[in-house]
Order: structure tokens, then C-alpha cells, then sequence
């Protein structure tokens, strides 16, 4: 996963391969991202929609039903999602 951030015509790169991350900036320099930025970035791509869904309709993932809540004056469902993988409830 490659995040990409730019400003005007500045842009930075992190790259995320598994466990290992890197991180490229601007001039053309790379470096290695220490364990706390490579654990963001897993999380950022663990909870986009896509990977959520992914996970939520897996065989071995545990769905619940939380019952009724308001969400900005709406009314929603609440639910929590525990996956076999032990990466905690969404």
C-alpha cells in the first residue's frame, strides 16, 4: 500500500509491505519508518471500507448486534465485528 501526500508540488510517500514500511521524501530520499509509523499504517489499511467488509464476511469473524443508537440526530444500528484474527472488535 502506497499513501501519497501532496502539497502543491511537494509530495511525500509511505509505503507499506507487510511489516516492513519505508517512507520517501521529496528529494528523492528513502527511509525506513520506525514500528509505531508501521502499525498506523496497517491500521489505515485494515479500516478502509473495502478491507472492513472483507473482514466482517469472513467465515470465522464473530457479527453481534449492539442494539439502537442516534448517530448526527439519525438512527442507526450498532453492531461489533470480531475477527478470528484477534485484531480486536470494529
Amino acid at each position: 500500500m502506497v499513501y501519497v501526500t501532496k502539497f502543491s508540488d511537494v509530495e511525500s510517500r509511505q509505503v507499506l509491505n507487510g511489516r516492513a514500511a519505508w517512507s520517501r521524501d521529496p528529494s528523492g530520499g528513502t527511509s525506513a519508518v520506525d514500528s509505531m509509523s508501521v502499525e498506523a499504517l496497517r491500521n489505515g489499511f485494515g479500516s478502509d471500507v473495502l478491507h472492513l467488509l472483507l473482514e466482517a464476511s469472513a467465515a470465522d469473524t464473530r457479527v453481534g448486534a449492539l442494539g439502537r443508537d442516534t448517530l448526527e440526530d439519525r438512527a442507526v444500528d450498532k453492531v461489533e465485528v470480531r475477527p478470528a484474527s484477534g485484531d480486536g472488535a470494529r
